[in-house]
């Protein structure tokens, strides 16, 4: 059971109700941004096998105008996740975003994310019809 779509770790108290409910042999994972408050993330870390990372950029400035939202928060969330459940259960996916980030720049964002001990890293390109 994948729960993604809008931000799910704003519904956190559900998800970790959704886990304490459902058969011990489904898989739950979350797909997120991990732009919300640490105390979201806490109540999810035990209640899902694996999580999807929608990580926009590395670079603050990026990430503040594609998002308008604080990448320091991002970041410091998935420092967390990756110490709490580890990377192999941590897939991170960077995209390439027409008029936001270059090549270079989503490169810079791997090397970033593997020294914060990322090893599942997907590039990724945004296709805008």
């Amino acid at each position: 059971m994948t729960f993604g779509g809008g931000e799910p770790l704003l519904h956190a108290a559900f998800l970790r109700r959704f886990r304490e409910l459902c058969p011990p042999r489904w898989r739950v994972r979350v797909e997120t941004s991990l732009a919300v408050p640490e105390e979201a993330l806490a109540l999810v870390l035990g209640a899902a096998d694996d999580f999807i990372v929608d990580c926009k950029d590395m670079d603050r400035e990026i990430y503040r105008r594609y998002t308008g939202g604080d990448g320091e928060r991002m970041e410091r969330n998935l420092r967390t996740l990756l110490s709490a459940v580890g990377p192999e259960r941590v897939h991170v996916r960077v995209p390439l975003i027409p008029q936001y980030n270059t090549p270079a720049d989503r490169a810079r964002s791997a090397g970033r994310l593997r020294e914060l001990g990322a090893e599942k890293l997907e590039l990724f390109d945004y296709v805008i019809r």
